[in-house]
């Protein structure tokens, strides 16, 4: 849970979280590629914590329950829209509502039930693949809070992280083709084993959660008596998605214009999509990051943007910015372009695909 949603839940919904949701507060950001890592550097806006997401989201049913909503606990079957109304099948009673918010992330079955309804198409997406792994306190400790974040030349992969929980360390990674012998390898591989515990924790069989991460807009992700929110509509940023701000955002836009202008695609189009401007404006840029990073990966040039980072305070702030997620692609791309870091990497260039030499950082940074 990154800024700004303590924020965003404070002063737009009046919520403060309990301290007992905010199990871990992360401190810090090392970014690794093949051979090299690099402790990224950086102001930060507010704090990040490590949040166990059942508890959260339990937080917020319970705060929607006390605000006046009645939650029905059964599975929708079918939308069927009509000019006044929506009518909700599901396994229980069916509900007649003047508006359908689609808050159901990329979940296969709920997607399947818009898409035979609406017009709405689920957003391209990567694959992911998360596990867990329980080291101990006295691990956990040595460890230290800090995110790692590892942009390997693995066939398939675009990016991973190890994150130190309270008491487990979350592994995930994303692409389009993940699965569980990605992770095996991406475990296996010589940056990751240094933040993994002796081979001892690592006895048991590891369970895997298998997942989806928007990487564009679904189409026609509003349209008469129905909006969709968080990832279902897509509206995420590459690497940090920063998704539960997203999802509280774009559902906090999504009530606003439903109360105040009403339930047709025309409100959505002239005011809830106009609200998610921030958003929409950065997909572009977030595109551009993405397929530049896939290709620094695939030529194994990653080490190098590394080595560049450690000597230009203004491309560190780059790579802090866009793994933190703290600043939009746009404002990032508008700080960090200038003649001095064009030359370096210029430099970088003519080492490794002319010269063939390897990257290496200051003894500093090493």
């Amino acid at each position: 849970m990154s800024p700004p949603l303590e924020t965003i839940l404070q002063e737009q919904l009046g919520l403060k979280l309990p301290a007992p949701l905010l199990q871990k507060e992360m401190q810090g950001y090392c970014l690794h590629s093949d051979h090299l890592s690099l402790h990224l550097k950086g102001e930060e806006d507010g704090a990040t914590y490590a949040v166990n997401r059942s508890q959260f989201d339990a937080f917020l049913l319970e705060e929607a329950r006390r605000a006046g909503a009645v939650v029905n606990h059964t599975r929708v079957t079918g939308l069927e829209f009509s000019p006044d109304r929506v009518l909700v099948y599901s396994d229980g009673e069916n509900c007649s509502a003047a508006v359908v918010v689609g808050a159901f992330g990329l979940d296969d079955g709920t997607c399947r039930i818009f898409e035979q309804s609406t017009p709405y198409r689920q957003p391209d997406f990567l694959n992911t693949v998360i596990t867990r792994l329980d080291p101990g306190a006295d691990f956990l400790e040595r460890m230290g809070p800090t995110i790692q974040a590892f942009l390997l030349s693995f066939q398939g992969l675009e990016f991973g992280a190890v994150t130190p929980k309270k008491d487990h360390l979350s592994i995930n990674i994303a692409g389009r083709s993940v699965s569980s012998q990605t992770m095996l390898e991406f475990l296996r591989s010589a940056p990751v084993q240094r933040f993994l515990p002796p081979h001892h924790w690592r006895e048991k069989p590891l369970n895997y959660f298998k997942g989806k991460f928007p990487i564009a807009p679904a189409k026609h992700l509003f349209g008469d008596r129905y909006v969709t929110v968080g990832d279902a509509a897509g509206l995420m940023r590459p690497f940090k998605g920063k998704g539960i701000n997203s999802a509280c955002l774009t559902g906090i836009f999504a009530a606003r214009t439903i109360l105040r202008q009403g339930v047709l695609k025309e409100a959505f189009r002239d005011h809830f999509y106009r609200d998610c401007n921030e958003l929409t404006q950065d997909l572009p840029y977030g595109r551009i990051v993405r397929f530049l990073t896939i290709l620094t990966t695939r030529f194994r040039f990653m080490d190098h943007l590394l080595a560049i980072a450690a000597e230009d305070p203004r491309f560190m702030k780059c790579l802090f910015n866009s793994v933190s997620g703290h600043k939009s692609y746009k404002a990032i791309f508008k700080e960090t372009v200038s003649v001095p870091l064009g030359y370096r990497f210029l430099r970088q260039i003519f080492h490794r695909f002319i010269l063939g030499l390897p990257a290496a950082l200051p003894a500093a940074d090493g």
